[in-house]
């Protein structure tokens, strides 16, 4: 049996009745989309249930939409006590077409595996147009849902939306744009490890300090940043059309090069100043993941 860590089941209501999916980000907090909570929240008015289909015999747990915690179609909940599985591991593979999720449709409440395929990425949003394979009908239960590689690593989340048509249309938000959905005090509490290899969420809050720095707000600024770095680093950033991607490439880009991350906070500091708030909670946090020292 294929176990799924971070799989998530959400409902509400009294019998319980699932509304959707979501992803264990942290031990007490999940990710989902806003049309899977506003259902679940419709039915309880003021408080949702999720459960871990890897484990059956644990009871629902109770969970409420976070402190700033409503961005956009992303909704991050916290839970009043810790799931009982392992979180999410978070992944990206931007050329990627071949995947596949696990949802809730009406007619499977336990779960089902779809296969699917995306489509090419969607600009300005960065989401990805996906297209369920062996006739599998886009529903509402699938929203929410984790979209997993083959090393099961998921590399975003479903969307579901409304075509002109009427028909049902699935999107993904890849992981790379979750940052905006997560507030930095939900960041603070998420684990970091220090000394070793970063996780895609370590990365992820790196980028989202990074974008509150006012220089790296604007596409001008970027380039700026980016022209200053050393040749080899410089090289190594892609570009990119969407604000929090790109910055999630000039983070993953230098840390493949030993003392990169040093010489990003460089510039940055030497163009804003060390005392200015953001490039503090820049350096604050890249010292909490052991890439800068006192």
């Amino acid at each position: 049996m294929v176990v799924l860590v971070g799989r998530i089941r959400v409902s509400g209501g009294s019998p319980a009745q699932v509304c959707g999916a979501g992803v264990l980000l942290a031990s007490n907090m999940v990710i989902s989309c806003r049309q899977v909570v506003s259902e679940a929240l419709g039915r309880t008015r003021s408080r949702l249930y999720v459960d871990c289909p890897e484990a059956p015999a644990s009871p629902r747990i109770s969970a409420s939409v976070s402190d700033d915690g409503h961005v956009g179609d992303l909704v991050t909940l916290t839970l009043v006590k810790p799931a009982p599985v392992a979180p999410a591991r978070l992944s990206h593979s931007p050329r990627r077409r071949s995947v596949r999720l696990f949802g809730y449709p009406r007619a499977f409440p336990s779960g089902v595996w779809v296969s699917a395929e995306l489509g090419a990425e969607h600009e300005p949003t960065g989401w990805r147009r996906l297209r369920c394979l062996d006739g599998t009908a886009i529903e509402p239960g699938l929203g929410g849902a984790g979209v997993h590689d083959e090393a099961d690593g998921v590399l975003g989340i479903v969307l579901i939306h409304a075509a002109a048509t009427g028909d049902a249309v699935a999107w993904m938000i890849p992981t790379e744009g979750w940052p905006a959905a997560l507030s930095r005090r939900q960041l603070a509490q998420a684990p970091a490890q220090p000394g070793g290899p970063l996780t895609f969420s370590d990365k992820h809050a790196l980028a989202m300090a990074l974008g509150e720095v006012p220089i790296l707000s604007s596409p001008e600024g970027r380039r700026l940043i980016v022209q200053s770095l050393p040749a080899n680093i410089r090289g190594a950033v892609p570009n990119h059309a969407v604000a929090s991607l790109e910055l999630f490439g000039l983070v993953d880009a230098v840390l493949a090069f030993d003392g990169g991350f040093e010489a990003l906070y460089s510039v940055v500091a030497t163009l804003m100043g060390e005392t200015a708030v953001p490039v503090i909670h820049v350096r604050m946090l890249a010292m909490r993941l052991g890439l800068l020292v006192n």
